[in-house]
């Protein structure tokens, strides 16, 4: 019979030891359930997730958005796992990410105005003048007798970039050509992206009448009167009906799809699966872009509501999914440049909008062939 007990009373024992535990225990919270001893293995939220469903919660973002001068976020080392085996550049852009406002050092005059028909907006850095001085020469210098505007989009090289001096240099070049727009953010690769959040509202305020945006790198080879011509009417052999140019949604030129997130932490385009996680949206190479100026605006508020990214042109296609939108692809835009052996083919050129990987005394030169007197092409 005392055998028969043992079991009970040692049962009864552990019992009232929880019992007694509990009573210890401070209450859970109402609506609360208790914490479980056990985590169920959900996939974690990236960073990038997370600072997007914070900025979906904040009733007005913008305002809360960190200000000029803002610090680290130093909270990132401890949410993004071996943060501190990251590339350099990687960390400085994380704890750095929610920095978006800073003020314009120097501001263009005279690019904007009545019958602007098309903006080139130019990412160019504060040292590359020579790149500069050749598309004025060239392709980007049609001016405004034809509709056509030019700016180029900077941050700061500082001297620990290995550049001395540029400021006054700068300054130089503003005044004389009146087409630089600059803000104070270290110009890095990963800083791209500020190019566009800036560029935005400042071309709403500044250039409200713009038809049309180009928006590319400094070595690029536009044909601007061919996308000029493209703007004004159809194309010949084009289909019957409406004029893709004509619609407030177009975006148009090398065209990605299915991309993914680069993992390999030696290549620029390195992205940390812990700060983004997923497939890339549909979106267009940054060499070059088209897009309508009705757009320009809507761009602006997706920007708004969207965290940065360090990849622009990916960036910018997460405002086209945002809106339901998706770049078009179109032939001559050539991110990836051309065939080797029509590098200098100037016919090649004039069938195209955009060729990416251009040297500037490539630039000057092409431009020259494509408008000389006695050519002519097939």
């Amino acid at each position: 019979m005392r055998r028969k007990l043992l079991p009970w009373a040692a049962c009864a024992l552990l019992l009232y030891l929880l019992a007694l535990r509990n009573l210890h225990r401070p209450p859970t919270p109402a609506g609360r359930p208790a914490a479980r001893f056990w985590k169920a293995p959900c996939p974690l939220r990236s960073l990038w997730s997370q600072d997007l469903l914070e900025r979906q919660r904040r009733r007005r973002s913008v305002s809360r958005d960190r200000a000029p001068g803002c610090g680290p976020d130093r909270q990132v080392e401890s949410r993004v796992a071996d943060f501190q085996q990251l590339p350099q550049a990687v960390k400085d852009f994380l704890l750095y990410r929610r920095c978006r406002h800073f003020p314009r050092l120097l501001e263009p005059r005279g690019v904007c105005g009545r019958g602007l028909r098309l903006l080139i907006a130019i990412k160019s850095t504060a040292s590359s003048f020579v790149r500069r001085q050749a598309i004025r020469q060239s392709w980007g210098g049609l001016g405004r007798a034809s509709g056509v505007g030019l700016v180029f989009l900077l941050g700061v090289e500082e001297e620990a970039d290995g550049h001395p001096g540029l400021a006054a240099q700068l300054a130089c070049e503003s005044r004389r050509y009146g087409d630089l727009l600059q803000w104070a953010f270290r110009d890095t690769f990963l800083n791209l992206t500020l190019k566009e959040v800036l560029f935005l509202p400042w071309l709403g305020r500044r250039c409200p009448g713009a038809r049309f945006i180009f928006k590319g790198d400094d070595d690029v080879f536009v044909n601007t009167e061919r996308l000029l011509d493209y703007l004004d009417g159809p194309e010949p052999g084009a289909s019957p009906g409406p004029a893709l140019h004509r619609s407030p949604d177009l975006f148009l030129g090398d065209a990605i799809f299915g991309a993914k997130p680069c993992r390999n932490p030696r290549l620029k385009y390195y992205v940390p699966g812990a700060f983004y996680n997923g497939p890339y949206p549909p979106y267009a190479g940054g060499a070059g872009v088209l897009y309508a100026g009705r757009l320009a605006r809507r761009l602006e508020r997706a920007a708004r509501a969207l965290p940065l990214f360090p990849i622009d042109d990916v960036f910018t296609g997460m405002c086209l999914r945002r809106l339901g939108l998706a770049p078009t692809a179109h032939a001559g835009f050539r991110s990836f440049g051309i065939n080797e052996s029509q590098r200098w083919e100037p016919c090649a050129y004039r069938r195209l909008l955009m060729v990416h990987g251009r040297s500037p005394q490539e630039v000057v030169l092409l431009w020259r062939m494509l408008h000389q007197g006695n050519l002519t092409c097939g």
